[in-house]
């Protein structure tokens, strides 16, 4: 009986034995000897399933990771092919059939440059050169022809590709990404087509009035010429003064707005008053062209007082006006304001020529206009509108415009409504008329400006003396105590208005200085105010503005 056990187990153990090496030869495993137990044997097969279980969940993981990386492969937005060394196609995913009018396994073996424009062809021979030679990546921009077997009734679809070819690791090939870039090469041209047109009218806006001033100028200097002659002469220059002028001050205006150099100066502002003097500023135009101009007020003078910067919303509501009487022959102009829902909205609507829909979306982006190849009335660079925008923006409103071509438009823009508290409201006194009788010390070396100067102070109670830079007028300030103030120019030759100014004040630190430039910057001020300047005036100077500045100074 033992014997037959002993037979058993001997036929038991040869089994897992065969068992064992099958597994141990399957898993490539160091083999175990005939001498093992039925125990470890049984043990070292649970350990094998095991290790058979966890590579077959692996060889699925590894498959799953294949299959999204083929579908990435296929559908991304970039198309992938692998090129040969003479440039023929071996593989390509779905994107890259797609921009060739290929179905899916027709490119194999085709020649790339079959798709791609014959000027172009060149680009590609470099291209596979330097990757195949130099084994270092490269890049081409090429026209792309897809296929197009349809029956041509017109150009035949192209666009642009920028070509990312590297060469393969594992074989004689090199992986390409091919990017369609057409969208952008358009916008590129776009924003060049616009910055040329924008060049030009430029130019033309400054040859313009500087031709004219320059040929009046020399009318004026004819011997015959009538008091008459010589006072509508001036006046045309005062107005191409005026239209450069402007350009200048919205060309800085969108330097300062780009730097975010733009400071609100936010004050107590009458907004009704402010309607009045722009309908009396603008109605002898509005006459001469024929427009019935007028403006209506959404509040009494009394509740129409908000805490907001006058200057920029009267800009805004020029550059609007402007915007009107270049683009309406006849009819009119309508200027106002309503309150609603907690904010002011400013309109001006005219009857003119109306914008079509296909611009209202870029009405408001620089260097755009209705009509960029004919400006009407000959004026413009489309500046207005973009600078109209941002001011709305920084002031806390929003601005829009409603048109139908050939039916006018309505441009409008919001302000919020915040009435100044009764106990902030300043006291306005009206500036005395006559200043006490006072040495002024100019320091200016533009000779037009100093002319000007004069003129606008000459029949104020007050002595004037000039200094041509900064030496004169600090030796000047020394050797004459009867100066009682300084109107310093900041760009003067051998010595800056700054470096004047500060040596003065060591003399005489309680001369007051007024600084004035044209540029008014507000790293230009701080650098004034720290040179020792009490006050800074920006050109061209306003009488009244400068007269008021001068008492204040002289009380203090």
């Amino acid at each position: 009986m033992a014997k037959k056990q002993h037979i058993s187990r001997l036929t038991d153990c040869s089994e897992l034995s065969s068992r064992v090496e099958e597994h141990l030869q399957f898993n490539e495993i160091s083999r175990v000897d005939n001498h093992s137990t039925p125990e470890e044997m049984l043990r070292i097969i649970q350990e094998l399933s095991l290790h058979q279980a966890e590579l077959e969940r692996h060889q699925m993981e590894l498959e799953k990771r294949l299959a999204r990386y083929t579908e990435l492969y296929e559908t991304a937005p970039l198309g992938y092919l692998t090129l040969t060394r003479d440039g023929r196609i071996v593989e390509a995913n779905s994107t890259a059939n797609k921009m060739m009018g290929a179905e899916y396994g027709q490119l194999t073996g085709i020649l790339f440059k079959r798709f791609v424009a014959t000027e172009d062809h060149s680009a590609i021979e470099v291209l596979l050169e330097s990757v195949f030679s130099k084994r270092a990546p490269a890049i081409a921009e090429v026209i792309l022809l897809p296929n197009d077997t349809r029956p041509q009734q017109h150009d035949p679809p192209c666009f642009t590709v920028r070509i990312d070819a590297v060469m393969s690791d594992s074989s004689n090939e090199c992986r390409v990404i091919l990017s369609d870039i057409t969208d952008r090469k358009h916008a590129a041209e776009e924003v060049e087509r616009i910055r040329s047109a924008f060049l030009s009218n430029v130019s033309h806006e400054l040859r313009s009035p500087i031709h004219g001033i320059l040929g009046l100028a020399d009318l004026l200097k004819e011997p015959d010429i009538t008091q008459a002659e010589q006072i509508k002469y001036i006046g045309l220059i005062r107005h191409a003064a005026d239209i450069l002028l402007h350009l200048v001050n919205d060309l800085i205006d969108i330097s300062r707005i780009e730097a975010g150099q733009i400071k609100l100066q936010i004050t107590r502002t009458m907004v009704n008053p402010l309607l009045r003097e722009l309908h009396a500023f603008f109605e002898v135009q509005t006459k001469k062209m024929g427009l019935h101009f007028h403006f209506t007020t959404g509040l009494e003078d009394s509740e129409s007082i908000i805490e907001t910067d006058r200057l920029r919303v009267s800009q805004i509501l020029i550059n609007l006006i402007h915007n009107a009487l270049k683009f309406t022959d006849k009819g009119s102009i309508h200027i106002g304001y309503d309150k609603k829902d907690g904010m002011l909205e400013f309109y001006c609507v005219d009857s003119g020529c109306g914008i079509p829909a296909a611009m209202k979306e870029m009405i408001f982006d620089r260097f755009q206009q209705v009509d960029n190849t004919t400006i009407r009335n000959g004026e413009g660079v489309g500046l207005g509108l973009n600078i109209s925008k941002s001011l709305a923006s920084l002031l806390g409103g929003t601005i829009g415009v409603e048109s139908e071509e050939g039916k006018g438009s309505r441009f409008f823009f919001t302000l919020p409504y915040n009435p100044p508290k009764p106990e902030h409201t300043p006291i306005i006194q009206e500036p005395a008329s006559l200043l006490p009788a006072i040495t002024i010390l100019l320091a200016e070396d533009d000779k037009v400006n100093v002319l000007l100067m004069k003129a606008i102070l000459k029949k104020e109670n007050m002595i004037i003396m000039t200094a041509e830079n900064g030496q004169v007028a600090l030796q000047l300030a020394e050797n004459h105590p009867e100066i009682n103030l300084v109107l310093m120019d900041i760009n003067m030759p051998v010595m800056n208005g700054y470096e004047a100014t500060s040596r003065i004040k060591l003399l005489r630190p309680e001369l007051p200085i007024i600084a004035q430039t044209a540029f008014t910057t507000h790293e230009e001020q701080a650098m004034a105010k720290k040179a020792g300047c009490d006050a800074f005036i920006a050109k061209p100077i306003k009488k009244r503005e400068l007269l008021e500045l001068i008492k204040t100074l002289l009380e203090r």
